[in-house]
């Protein structure tokens, strides 16, 4: 499990420099991993620190438990980030007031709760390898050698390695609020004395009060951990002097290294140093101090330099203090006393202090609360008599710099909005006048960039986002034929839409999106109120009404989309969204629009109240002609797909494994067949994988026997003309995934009546060819079964509602952008739980271990058999790894995920039986198998008692050799030969074999089956112990497999057995299972893929055999 990576800013102290201090923690579930109780205790080789006191003299702190190695963390990091040398990364250890585990971190007292003093080891790192270190790892832009693509691998990589944790994300932030102080130019240089000179120190300049009081919210935000280390504690440090002491550092770094950069460029010389005398010397001094960080000067030399330097300050910055601040304010026409919207906008500056928009009038006046709001002409000499006097910034107070200090800000400004440069070029103007079009940018992109900068902007009251004026769509939803409320027809088929363009609540006609259009400007006046438009909208608009006219019919599930919808608004989804980038997934000519509402029927919200409510309140009875009995909750999930197929969607029945989701698809039918179609008889197409497709025919002819079935399978099936005749007298077609493809001509000239797909994961690739041929399939009602969890693999629910239901969840990629992207990505819950209110009502899915689903199952027992390598797996298992892991550098793309593979296939055979690779051997049951395989040895003890207590017994292999090694050393050993089914035993052959085990006792006590193929679709209900004799990738597979036994008509005790062999490739991905959770089950169910993308460096950690007689595999 990735390790937690943390990090704490040192300020500097006496013989020490500042410093980021980085170390890392296991988490607390693997800090002490439990033994097994069929395993003895094993000594723990993971990266981490033990827990101990330490042996320092006179100390008795305790060494933080599930620390990572420093070393470790070193190489780590050195494997992320290829810029960044190991002398940049010294060993350190410091003393820190944390919490015990279990307890989360609460406070920095060492006397709080919970609290104790622990030594932490780890990784001091300079300002400059700090932040290349942050970037390459959390991918900010701070223009350092890790940026680009290689920080986003390391980004990537850093998922598998390490949770970043709070404090590290802080120091990260705050290493992107300081770099954007640079970018904006507030980075102020300030002299220090050192021997013989000067040095120059890079600070930030922080002005006004809103600039200061976001500082104060982000020290605020700093977590506690940064200030509970000794270092910090001992400086009587807080939150705001710790975090200004990194953003000095991460300033002055950024301008160093410019400055360095810059070098004696010829350009530099022309920078206006801020020297009176002018002189060449002066300049090459500033140079020299500003590119080198030091200069040598005599005592008068350093004397007139810092002269020099405090007026420039006082010229260019001012006071200090922070109490007066450049401020602009845009007005539109109206506020100048123009009737119409077409007079131009004016854009005015001052200096004005904190509290000046406390008053309207302050630009007027020149009076807010006490303090005085200076306009732009009286500082420059525009008003009185040929610019004699300049205005004060006090009333009482004269200072003859303001006007520089005001020229100086606006250069500054002039940066970041491009409106501002007049202002610059001619000094004397108090305002300057805006185009619509400039005034539009201003208010989308210069204010924000100018606020963001410190800068105070006053804008019109009508832009804030309460206020501002938009043009909407509002739906009206409503029911086709009203006169007929008790029909089905009318209640389930065609709704209108009816549309209505507003803004502010007030409806526009082609006329008025006609004079929008013609402004040509985002802002319209209208109506005596500025409006902001999207001229894409616009045209989006009149195309919609032009097409489509006021309204459009259609269909129930379009209806409830747009329904769900306005539920989602509701839930509060849309805080942070358009609601026209999520409402127009579907719905095209919506998506440039924003809709202000929907107004649905209350016979609407039934259907989709209906919908959710009645799998859990509603039961449906056995339709005539069902052989057999419900159990109440299969007559609940039969009302379920019966209310949705008499609504016309289609439904996704996703019962636990061994639930009876086969029985309930056969009720299903039955009531289909005394319900007649008003497209008169056609048949069903059931569509299943070929391991079960007499499973199928035998299920329907027990529990339907009226139904008549045929097999559509194998090369002596029906072919076209032949077909058609057989299929209008049957009533249920059977027939397989690769038929359906191959056939896919054939059956798509057929129009069913419905199409059911069972094991429908089958589907879960939307471009595979056999997806595609399904989905291509004609018929009135889709539905799917699948006993595989579904809702972890957000493409494969797309994928299967889009066979069910067209595009209810959007295209392909208009899903990957709003929920896959956000999910996976981004671990966005909203969303999450948006997908999840969608997606539910058509996914009804109940487990075993839900008590209203069946109370009388018996339970299941599952337990990891821990076995040791032989002396020989041993070393074929180093020496695979010894030869692999030294050419791994050398690969890339393809060649590296293939050789990858093959090492995991090659590692799990010798973990099985070292006579997996000797392929070329011939297997007999006179050749002895026993020894050479610590995990057949351990089989075959456990195997003997088993069959002593009269069990009966499934093993699960992946491999078809490995299946018939266990036959013969069955047979050698304990005297019979076990049956194995695999994908070479013929469809007939393998249900004989089941039946034979079913009905034999213990006669066929064994039962060997590869996973793929015996894994789904059979009932094996008479054995009650399951082996796992190797584990396979996905444990949802290794699930589905177990069910065979653990399901409806067991009656015993199941016991569930899996084998691992100790420190090797199995152990790992047992330990990602179990501790990942859900999270594991979801990534390991893409099957091997994702073990190809990891780094090397968790290759060697995945690979190396933790063993204790194992050798080395590299140094």
């Amino acid at each position: 499990m990735p390790s937690t990576l943390h990090a704490t800013w040192i300020a500097a102290s006496p013989g020490e420099s500042a410093c980021l201090f980085l170390w890392a923690e296991v988490p607390p579930a693997d800090r002490q991993e439990p033994n097994r109780p069929d395993q003895p205790n094993r000594p723990d080789r993971s990266a981490r620190i033990p827990a101990r006191k330490s042996h320092h003299r006179g100390s008795r702190i305790p060494v933080h438990p599930g620390l990572v190695a420093p070393a470790v963390l070193r190489h780590r990091l050195r494997s992320l980030l290829t810029d960044i040398a190991q002398g940049d990364l010294p060993l350190a250890k410091r003393t820190a007031c944390l919490p015990v585990p279990d307890h989360g971190v609460r406070s920095h007292n060492l006397h709080a709760p919970g609290m104790q003093e622990y030594r932490v080891l780890g990784l001091n790192l300079a300002i400059g390898p700090a932040l290349r270190v942050l970037n390459g790892l959390l991918g900010f832009a701070a223009g350092s050698s890790s940026s680009g693509p290689d920080a986003e691998l390391a980004g990537a990589a850093l998922n598998r390695y390490f949770v970043p944790g709070p404090d590290l994300r802080y120091w990260g932030q705050a290493a992107e609020y300081a770099l954007a102080l640079v970018r904006a130019g507030r980075a102020v240089p300030f002299l220090q004395a050192v021997q013989g000179g000067w040095q120059v120190q890079w600070n930030p300049w922080r002005y006004g009060r809103e600039s200061d009081l976001g500082f104060q919210e982000f020290a605020r935000c700093m977590p506690g951990v940064n200030l509970s280390f000794a270092d910090n504690l001992a400086g009587d440090r807080d939150a705001a002097s710790l975090l200004a002491n990194f953003v000095n550092a991460v300033v002055h770094a950024r301008m160093a290294m410019v400055a360095a950069a810059v070098g004696t460029d010829d350009r530099f010389r022309q920078v206006s140093a801020p020297s009176r005398s002018g002189s060449v010397d002066a300049q090459d001094q500033w140079c020299r101090l500003l590119v080198n960080g030091v200069v040598e000067a005599e005592p008068e030399q350093r004397r007139q330099m810092q002269g020099e330097w405090q007026e420039w300050m006082s010229r260019a910055f001012g006071s200090q203090s922070g109490d007066i601040a450049l401020a602009f304010e845009l007005l539109d026409p109206q506020a100048t006393g123009q009737a119409d919207g077409d007079g131009p906008w004016q854009l005015r500056v001052a200096l004005a202090t904190d509290d000046m928009w406390s008053s309207s009038h302050a630009w007027r006046d020149g009076v807010a609360g006490g303090r005085i709001g200076i306009a732009a002409d009286r500082l420059n000499g525009g008003t009185g008599s040929h610019g004699e006097h300049r205005a004060r910034a006090t009333a009482a107070d004269p200072d003859p710099l303001t006007g520089a200090r005001l020229l100086a800000g606006l250069r500054v400004a002039s940066r970041h909005s491009p409106c501002v440069q007049p202002l610059v070029r001619q000094p004397g103007l108090q305002a300057i006048e805006l185009s619509r079009e400039e005034a539009y940018r201003f208010l989308t992109k210069d204010a924000p960039a100018l606020m963001g900068a410190g800068f105070q902007v006053h804008l019109p009251v009508w832009w804030t986002d309460a206020e501002r004026s938009r043009l909407q769509i509002h739906l009206d939803v409503r029911e086709v034929d009203e006169e007929h409320e008790a029909s089905a027809q009318a209640a389930f088929g065609e709704y209108e839409i009816a549309y209505a363009l507003t803004v502010d609540g007030d409806p526009l006609d082609n006329i008025d999106l006609s004079q929008i259009a013609m402004a040509g400007s985002p802002l319209v006046y209208m109506n005596e109120q500025w409006l902001q438009v999207n001229q894409g909208q616009i045209r989006a608009a009149r195309h919609l009404l032009a097409t489509r006219g006021a309204s459009r019919r259609v269909g129930l599930l379009q209806a409830l989309q747009i329904m769900q919808e306005q539920a989602d608004d509701e839930h509060g989804e849309a805080r942070n969204t358009s609601r026209h980038a999520r409402f127009g997934s579907g719905y095209r000519e919506f998506q440039a629009l924003e809709v202000s509402g929907v107004t649905v029927p209350d016979r609407l919200r039934t259907i989709w109240q209906r919908i959710r409510s009645v799998a859990r309140e509603e039961e449906r009875f056995e339709p005539p002609g069902f052989v057999g009995t419900l159990r109440p909750y299969q007559r609940r999930g039969l009302a379920w797909l019966w209310y949705l197929h008499q609504i016309g969607l289609g439904a996704c029945l996703a019962d636990d494994m061994g639930l009876g989701k086969t029985i309930q698809a056969i009720a299903l039918f039955l009531e289909q067949e005394r319900t007649p179609s008003p497209e008169g008889r056609r048949p069903r197409l059931l569509i299943c994988p070929t391991s079960v497709l007499r499973n199928w025919k035998r299920e329907l002819q027990r529990f339907a026997p009226d139904l008549r079935v045929m097999l559509h399978h194998g090369g002596g099936r029906a072919r076209q003309t032949d077909l058609y005749t057989r299929v209008r007298e049957t009533d249920v077609v059977l027939t397989s995934y690769g038929t359906a493809r191959v056939d896919q001509a054939v059956l798509g000239r057929i129009h069913w009546h419905t199409v059911v797909l069972d094991e429908a994961q089958n589907i879960k690739n939307p471009s595979a060819k056999q997806t595609m041929a399904v989905r291509s399939l004609r018929c009135r009602h889709r539905f799917a079964l699948t006993g595989t969890p579904i809702e972890n693999r957000l493409l494969e629910v797309w994928s299967i509602l889009d066979f069910l239901n067209g595009a209810f969840l959007g295209s392909q990629q208009d899903f990957k952008r709003r929920f896959i992207q956000p999910i996976e990505g981004e671990s966005n819950g909203e969303k999450l739980g948006q997908l999840q209110r969608l997606v539910q009502p058509f996914i009804l899915r109940r487990l075993k271990s839900d008590p209203e689903v069946i109370s009388d199952l018996p339970e299941k027992q599952e337990i990891d058999v821990i076995c040791d390598l032989s002396s020989e797996q041993t070393d074929r298992y180093a020496r695979a790894v010894e030869a692999f892991l030294p050419h791994i550098r050398e690969l890339d793309g393809m060649r590296r995920r293939g050789s990858i593979l093959a090492l995991m296939t090659q590692l799990r055979k010798i973990a099985n039986h070292p006579a997996l690779l000797d392929e070329d051997e011939p297997l007999s049951d006179n050749r002895e198998y026993g020894g050479r395989s610590g995990k057949l040895d351990r089989f075959t003890e456990m195997l003997t008692e088993s069959l002593d207590g009269r069990n009966k017994v499934l093993v699960f292999t992946t491999f078809v050799r490995m299946g018939q090694i266990l036959q013969a050393h069955i047979a050698r050993r304990l005297g019979f030969m076990p049956e194995f089914i695999s994908g070479r035993v013929p469809h007939g052959t393998r249900q004989q074999m089941v039946d034979r085990f079913q009905e034999g006792g213990q006669t066929c006590p064994v039962l060997v089956l590869s996973v793929r193929t015996g894994g789904v679709g059979i009932n094996l209900t008479a054995a009650n112990q399951v082996y796992h004799f190797d584990r396979w990738w996905n444990p949802a597979v290794e699930d589905q497999a177990t069910d065979r036994a653990h399901r409806i008509g067991q009656t015993r005790r199941v016991q569930v057995f899996r084998y691992i062999m100790a420190g090797t490739v199995e152990e790992h991905v047992d330990r990602l299972i179990r501790q990942k959770g859900q999270l594991a089950r979801d990534i390991l169910g893409a099957g091997t893929e994702w073990l190809t993308e990891l780094s090397n460096d968790q290759l060697y950690e995945l690979l190396t055999l933790h063993h204790p007689d194992a050798p080395r595999a590299l140094p």
